[in-house]
């Protein structure tokens, strides 16, 4: 999913070619027709900054709707031996 909406970012125009990724992370969706992810950083290099914005506000919502976050057993296994944080 990061490889996908970098593409579509790196693509969007000259300004981005230099644009290096997105971090996304797991978010809880208060209903199905919400994404269970949401960009947590950009890796912008050397591309323009507000053009990389622009592409991402332009590829994102599309992306939101197509994909969906799948959480592995692994994942769930990892999550339950962490210790909480307080």
């Amino acid at each position: 999913m990061e490889r996908a909406i970098t593409t579509a970012i790196k693509t969007f125009d000259e300004g981005c070619r230099d644009f290096v990724g997105v971090v996304v992370e797991q978010r809880s969706a208060k209903s199905t027709a919400e994404p269970n992810w949401q960009v947590k950083g950009l890796r912008f290099g050397k591309s323009d900054r507000s053009m990389a914005r622009a592409a991402l506000d332009s590829v994102l919502p599309p992306m939101q709707m197509e994909f969906t976050l799948e959480v592995s057993d692994q994942d769930k296994i990892r999550k339950l031996k962490e210790p909480s944080r307080t």
